[in-house]
């Protein structure tokens, strides 16, 4: 019996022998560039393109399974620019094959040189990523329908060893005919080394983004159950980012980060506007021109679980420059909170709240802002590249909405708030010019042409919303020449106006924030229509109640029937022109 086990083990050694010397012979025997059409013709067939390997071509087998290629090129489909979408100089693997059967992947090296990836789109929107392996997609997508839902927690591997992974001297090139847009990455390096899901794991990596130098360094460290990130450091021309960051519960996921930055200029990073987008006309709003909005699926925001803090020193993004930027965020259960969201902006402060709850199929949004000190001309200048009103801006309001269309959120839009500006000028409409055209226009006074402005010691605007309908009660603007109180609504769902305007020309010229009674010339003004074509007119009844002296004097201060059209028309006209200017840059 011992020696027939023996001979049993005898013989299995020799068979060992022979597998393990086949494994090292064969590779050396074997042409493998022989395949080398075969290889060019099944990845083109896969993908749609053409494919090409060089000649230079080693395969190996023990004690690890590797290969080095050589010129990889993957093309592009007729009518773009470049021949290949993709190309490698020279690709090298080596890894176990074994140890995948038990979700442990052990590999040796990993180097992709010199890659480069050519992204392009076209004037007709058609790009040449698009329709790669598209009958394979297909049959994916069959597949996975009648795949059951997976319900594995953690990574998919029970570990992860590797000795060098690298990417050296790689590019990215995206292309946009379209719009004349062309941005690129190049110089790109990342080395990793002695990688491993129990150890810390050092990232170098570094790149040039159109020119402007990017590095990053951090350490890795995980496990099949969570991973994190500590120490990192992202520098980008002159801007630093100190961040840590973590994840575990991968299903949901459950998230943390920390993110510091100094400061960046983001203008120098976004594209600039084309003049199409200049250009254009502001979207119509509305169930006729939109149609039926596709529903977001909230499921994802309902799962997850963060909380992550960001603070930046100086941010400037559209010509307008923040400070001071403080945001903690956090989500569990389907409710997101941003709270503080405080920054300094113009001089002034801003501390904020925002809740979103996705709980239901349509999202609920709570806000709270406070703000006070800020500077509202220069915020708009170059925010919006528009002058809208002046002065320093003190503000406190609280609004809720539900929806994400721009529909919903109108119809639904709910609070209150004031809006208190002192010491400045509202841009686009000028009152006082307004009342001395009507006292021009009936023969009490001279005619003053300037830029439309109207100064003011005060403008306060207080307002309540319900369901897509602003009410103030009393908004009032106070100037040396002019009191102005307004009432009435604003109808944000059918863009519609009804207000009354009760101008106050002052007899005297005191300094601003005179509290002192006046008495003036009372012309009270009804302002009606959609906010595209407003109508303006005096409210007749309301200046008989002004002040004005008696029927016989009014009727030769306003003479016949004719006259009082040609002197009225041309204030309506003035007004309603200038209250059309501003309402676009209110709403746009």
């Amino acid at each position: 019996m011992k020696s027939i086990f023996k001979w049993f083990v005898i013989i299995g050694g020799i068979f060992l022998v022979l597998i393990i010397a086949a494994v090292i012979i064969i590779p050396k025997f074997v042409d493998v560039k022989k395949y080398k059409p075969m290889i060019e013709q099944k990845v083109a067939e896969a993908t749609g393109r053409s494919f090409t390997l060089g000649d230079d071509i080693d395969l190996s087998i023990f004690p690890w399974v590797g290969v080095r290629l050589t010129d990889l090129h993957l093309g592009n489909p007729a009518g773009y620019k470049e021949k290949d979408m993709v190309s490698v100089k020279n690709f090298e693997v080596r890894l176990k094959v074994l140890p995948l059967l038990s979700k442990r992947i052990e590999i040796k090296t990993f180097v992709l040189d010199s890659p480069r990836i050519y992204l392009e789109k076209l004037k007709s929107t058609d790009a040449n990523w698009q329709g790669i392996g598209k009958q394979e997609k297909k049959k994916e997508h069959k597949k996975k329908k009648t795949e059951k839902p997976s319900t594995s927690q953690g990574l998919p591997i029970e570990s992860l060893l590797v000795g060098n992974f690298s990417i050296t001297n790689g590019q990215l090139i995206y292309v946009d005919q379209g719009t004349d847009v062309k941005k690129e990455i190049s110089d790109l390096n990342l080395n990793l080394k002695n990688i491993s899901l129990e150890n810390p794991i050092g990232i170098s990596f570094s790149a040039r983004i159109d020119g402007k130098p990017i590095s990053l360094k951090a350490r890795l460290k995980g496990n099949k159950d969570s991973i994190s990130l500590s120490d990192g450091l992202l520098e980008l021309d002159d801007s630093k980012l100190i961040f840590s960051a973590s994840a575990k519960e991968f299903s949901k996921p459950n998230l943390k980060f920390d993110l510091q930055l100094d400061g960046i200029d983001l203008d120098r990073y976004l594209p600039e506007p084309s003049e199409k987008e200049e250009t254009s006309q502001p979207v119509q709003t509305g169930s006729k021109s939109q149609g039926k909005a596709k529903s977001t699926d909230y499921g994802p925001l309902r799962e997850l679980v963060l909380d992550g803090k960001i603070k930046v020193g100086k941010l400037k993004a559209h010509g307008a420059t923040i400070e001071n930027i403080d945001v903690h965020i956090l989500a569990k259960n389907g409710i997101i909170t941003i709270d503080p969201l405080g920054l300094n902006l113009y001089q002034g402060s801003v501390a904020s709240k925002v809740e979103l709850n996705v709980q239901k199929t349509n999202p609920r949004t709570k806000v709270t802002l406070d703000a006070k000190g800020i500077q509202a001309g220069p915020l708009m200048k170059d925010a919006l590249q528009k002058e809208l009103v002046e002065g320093t801006l003190k503000t406190k309001v609280m609004l809720s909405m539900t929806g994400e269309s721009p529909d919903m959120i109108k119809k639904t839009l709910t609070g209150q708030g004031e809006l208190l500006f002192i010491d400045g000028a509202i841009i686009g409409i000028d009152l006082a010019n307004a009342v001395r055209n009507v006292k021009v226009n009936l023969g009490m006074g001279e005619e003053v042409k300037e830029k439309p402005r109207t100064d003011f010691a005060e403008l306060k605007i207080p307002f309540t919303a319900k369901n897509g309908l602003i009410n103030t009660s009393g908004t009032s603007l106070i100037s040396p020449l002019i009191r102005v109180l307004a009432t009435g609504n604003v109808n944000l769902v059918k863009e519609l106006l009804d207000l009354r305007v009760e101008p106050k020309f002052v007899a005297t010229l005191k300094g601003q924030g005179d509290a002192k009674q006046r008495s003036g010339l009372m012309v009270p003004v009804l302002i009606t229509g959609s906010f595209s074509d407003p109508k303006i007119r005096p409210d007749l009844k309301g200046m008989l109640g002004g002040g004005i002296p008696s029927a016989e004097g009014l009727k030769q201060i306003l003479g016949t029937k004719e006259d009082q059209k040609e002197k009225v028309e041309p204030v309506k006209e003035d007004i309603k022109k200038q209250l059309k200017t501003l309402l676009p840059g209110l709403t746009n």
